[in-house]
């Protein structure tokens, strides 16, 4: 079924994208969504989503690269079509259905959250710049300090001067930001005042630090803090103007929560900028949403044209590569989209495969055409394709699987031309007949398992992955759907296990091994403690014959079937390769 359907091979109309984009469209039409929202005793289960969305970003991969290809083109596709404001008035509902205080508002991993950031992001990218770049560049340049930690102060710089200048800078880029009302996009008006009415009607005291978190919160204090990042600047700022800009950003940030400062003693003091400036930014908020907005007056990201030729291709090999249909049909379930799964295969079907990726078709072609295989090999994000994987198998051979060692014991090959490497290299070996069920299957008999951000061991880039530990090994996935790990730890008596807090990373499970050092950042501490407990559990019974045969089981590992694949046939006193 997936091949006939998913991975047809007749001659389809690459070009035709229409039936898929009126699902996606379909989904968020603003007559359903005012229909929705009618209904004011409506149960929260039943608030308008993005189901189909949300399926299809947790079939690739939520966290992953591939989603945020998805989310990209998404948007550009729907705001072509003129519906990706309605997509993002249900995001906002659906979010709200699930909030239980205003603070937390958009503060989700969710598709919708990630659709709305995305949309604000690019859509606003003109205002953005012209109510910062000049203030950015001119701060820049001077030079200015605006240090108010006394800790941090250099022995030249005077705090009461500091104090001054960063008053007087906040002022300006306040001035900035509510100076600009009507340069604002009408799309952003318009779902700030959409917000705005929905929150109230739960929230009442959140009239304004809604607006707040919408338009300072998630979008303008980002800029301010990282300004290079947002293209506010061409060059990286210097340290002290980075320092500055973080000032400022805190200053604004607290008068759009309006919240006085309690935890930070040296921001204290201004406490009396944050109250005088209520009064002035509830009229700004007032003048925000004020009257009505025709969102097509806005210039749109992409024409129709240009996101057939570009976004859908783009949306469609991302499905392609990732999305298999058994889940696709249990994502479609979970998300009530069910109803329209039939369709949405359909679709792609008529579409045809995609026999590249577009992103690499588009600057250089292979010649004489590349195989599946070989696409794959050579498309970003490590992207496999359901087709190639089945080729694999009936051929014999599986995807390759890239690894890292866990201490000293190391998966060994059994050839010779494929040996372990030295501490923290990766290899490239068949476990074709090692893993044959997907992770989100292994998971039922796991001890313990879950999402996690995992540094590299060679790059030192952090990835998110789905860790699953079976008896005394912990498999780390690239998604729940993987059926081959991209490495396993064992947990021996010869690894240490600790907690850590890194920049960006404070809920780090630290795995010491004889030769790498592993470090996974989970959700919180408490899951972060979780996991230190049951590794440590795990250490001191690794010698357990009963744990590993169970994990062996659960993966669908045999020693006949190790012995018949030829992959690895070594053996030590503890642990079977």
């Amino acid at each position: 079924i997936a091949d006939g359907t998913l991975h047809v091979g007749g001659a389809g109309d690459r070009r035709n994208y229409d039936a898929l984009v009126k699902l996606l469209a379909g989904e968020v039409s603003a007559a359903a969504c005012a229909a929705a929202l009618a209904d004011r005793k409506a149960n929260a289960s039943d608030a308008p989503s993005l189901g189909l969305i949300t399926a299809l970003s947790s079939v690739v991969g939520r966290g992953s690269d591939e989603e945020s290809v998805l989310i990209r083109s998404t948007v550009r596709v729907l705001d072509a079509y003129g519906v990706c404001v309605a997509a993002c008035e249900r995001g906002i509902v659906a979010e709200l259905a699930q909030t239980q205080t205003p603070g937390t508002l958009f503060r989700s991993n969710s598709a919708a959250t990630k659709l709305i950031k995305e949309y604000t992001k690019v859509k606003g990218k003109k205002y953005l710049l012209g109510a910062l770049c000049s203030l950015v560049a001119e701060l820049g340049a001077s030079n200015e300090s605006l240090e108010v930690d006394e800790r941090k102060l250099s022995d030249a710089e005077n705090l009461a001067h500091n104090a001054t200048m960063l008053r007087q800078w906040s002022a300006r880029f306040f001035d900035a930001i509510t100076g600009v009302v009507s340069g604002a996009p009408a799309a952003f008006r318009a779902l700030a005042k959409f917000l705005q009415a929905r929150v109230v009607e739960r929230f009442p005291s959140a009239k304004y630090t809604c607006l707040g978190g919408f338009i300072f919160l998630r979008f303008f204090c980002p800029a301010i803090m990282s300004p290079f990042q947002y293209g506010v600047v061409e060059i990286p700022q210097s340290r002290r103007c980075v320092r500055a800009l973080l000032l400022i950003s805190k200053l604004l940030q607290n008068v759009a929560n309006g919240a006085v400062f309690k935890k930070e003693q040296h921001m204290v003091q201004f406490n009396d900028f944050v109250r005088d400036y209520q009064a002035p930014l509830a009229s700004f908020f007032d003048a925000y949403v004020d009257g009505e907005h025709d969102v097509s007056s806005d210039e749109p990201l992409a024409s129709k044209a240009d996101v057939v030729a570009r976004d859908l291709p783009r949306l469609h090999w991302t499905l392609q590569a990732n999305a298999s249909l058994t889940a696709l049909t249990k994502a479609c379930a979970d998300y009530k989209q069910a109803a329209v799964l039939v369709d949405f295969c359909r679709a792609l079907s008529r579409i045809g495969p995609l026999r590249e990726d577009p992103a690499a078709s588009s600057t250089t072609k292979s010649a004489g055409g590349a195989s599946d295989a070989a696409t794959d090999s050579s498309s970003s994000g490590g992207l496999e394709r359901a087709s190639t994987s089945e080729k694999a198998r009936s051929s014999g051979r599986g995807g390759t699987l890239r690894r890292g060692r866990a201490g000293s014991h190391a998966l060994a090959a059994a050839s010779s031309n494929t040996s372990v490497g030295s501490a923290g290299s990766e290899d490239d070996i068949d476990f074709d007949v090692w893993f044959r069920q997907p992770a989100e299957l292994v998971v039922k008999s796991a001890t313990k398992s879950g999402y996690a951000v995992k540094e590299g061991g060679a790059h030192r880039n952090w990835k998110r992955r789905f860790v699953i530990l079976q008896g005394d090994l912990l498999f780390y996935f690239e998604k729940p759907v993987s059926k081959e790990p991209k490495g396993i730890i064992v947990i021996d008596k010869s690894v240490s296990i600790a907690t850590a807090s890194l920049p960006g990373h404070e809920h780090c499970v630290k795995i010491t091994a004889s030769e790498r050092v592993y470090k996974l950042d989970v959700e919180s501490a408490d899951e972060q403690n979780d996991w230190v407990r049951v590794l440590n559990e795990t250490r001191t019974h690794s010698n357990t014959a009963q744990l590993r045969s169970a994990a062996m089981s659960a993966l669908g590992i045999t020693a006949s079937s190790v012995a018949a694949s030829g992959t690895a046939a070594a053996t030590t006193t503890t642990h079977a390769a």
